[in-house]
């Protein structure tokens, strides 16, 4: 099976802004960086099997305007980026740093206060891959956030996901998984 794993394109929100599973819309930059995408990729969109997309609507649109219509969408809960819980929509400067600290210490098994660990947002994705796997499709489109990006190339390319944020996964990029 080939994958590719594209990251949605550049979000309206300001920056240093914590949010995650916030369902933000698209910045006014949208349309630009889909033709960004389709000029890396200009054959996916009459080659791909099957489109699946995180349900917050900056995944949704870009899946949207990139495939037409007879590829099948999928939305899938289990691709949303990390859920912050109390943190969201705050700005990183205004958490307590001792309400932070522990999260940024071991950010791999500490949870968001009221949110996910990034191995909770691990587990649920291997659940989607095993599904995926079970299936016969040849070609798929995965859009979706950088966390589960990164925890996807982690489990692709065997390494831990303490090391998974060296992956530089910047708004629009495209990853193409050969063999998966």
């Amino acid at each position: 099976m080939e994958v590719y794993l594209i990251r949605h394109t550049t979000p309206d929100v300001p920056k240093g802004i914590c949010y995650g599973q916030t369902d933000l819309n698209v910045h006014s930059s949208f349309l630009a960086e889909v033709n960004k995408i389709r000029k890396q990729f200009p054959y996916l969109s009459t080659t791909v099997d099957k489109v699946f997309s995180s349900p917050l609507q900056r995944c949704t649109l870009l899946a949207k305007e990139l495939f037409p219509i007879n590829i099948p969408l999928e939305v899938d809960d289990r691709l949303k980026e990390l859920n912050f819980g109390e943190w969201e929509m705050k700005a990183w400067d205004e958490i307590p740093l001792k309400v932070l600290q522990p999260w940024m210490d071991d950010f791999v098994h500490t949870p968001t206060l009221g949110g996910e660990s990034y191995l909770m947002l691990y587990q649920r994705l291997l659940q989607f891959i095993e599904d995926l796997k079970s299936t016969d499709l040849q070609k798929v489109v995965i859009v979706t956030h950088s966390g589960v990006i990164r925890a996807f190339k982690s489990y692709y390319d065997n390494t831990s996901l303490e090391n998974s944020f060296e992956y530089q996964i910047p708004y629009g990029s495209v990853c193409q998984l050969i063999d998966f």
